[in-house]
């Protein structure tokens, strides 16, 4: 994570890259916002490791967009640093196939000055990251996780309450960052 924030200033310049995000994916919509609620914690079989750790549960910043992720912006979101926009806007509109850097890439990864953990809610699917594998059994080889929302919802509702979706909806994306805890 060092290396990756070496190149992202800490500030505003994580909510430029949140709102080129929704822009590169075409979203009219963008809220975000502070929650301050500290969520209990849901003990889970279906989470490999802590993803229902305390640190995960305390305050975070909830940013809503209402377009959705497509399978190719879960693959681009989770290839760290890599992008995932296609030259002409990111959605495959382009004739051109040559990848560049945008769209869910190194911008994305500014938010580990906030977290050490982000998540999202899109396209029926629940996604975890954990590059420095603490709240992911073996996350390792794999530092992200993506989950059923439809299962999760039915087993673990008061996790699922974390992303605000009674206040969003269920159309488009709920990226939850929990704000890394300051201990002294």
């Amino acid at each position: 994570i060092k290396n990756i924030l070496r190149d992202y200033p800490e500030g505003d310049q994580i909510l430029f890259e949140l709102l080129q995000n929704a822009d590169d994916a075409r979203a009219t919509e963008l809220i975000i916002c502070w929650d301050k609620r500290i969520h209990p914690r849901v003990d889970s079989s279906l989470f490999p490791g802590s993803l229902s750790s305390p640190e995960l549960a305390g305050p975070s910043l909830l940013v809503f967009n209402n377009a959705s992720f497509s399978e190719v912006d879960f693959k681009g979101i989770t290839s760290l640093g890599e992008g995932g926009k296609r030259a002409g806007g990111g959605r495959g509109d382009s004739p051109v196939s040559e990848m560049r850097i945008g769209r869910f890439g190194i911008g994305f990864n500014s938010v580990y000055h906030l977290t050490d953990c982000p998540m999202f809610v899109s396209s029926g699917f629940i996604a975890a990251f954990d590059p420095l594998a603490r709240y992911i059994t073996d996350s390792r080889s794999q530092p992200g996780r993506r989950f059923k929302l439809s299962h999760v919802k039915e087993v673990y509702p008061g996790w699922v309450a974390q992303f605000g979706l009674n206040a969003f909806g269920e159309e488009g994306t709920v990226f939850r960052i929990p704000l890394r805890q300051c201990t002294n």
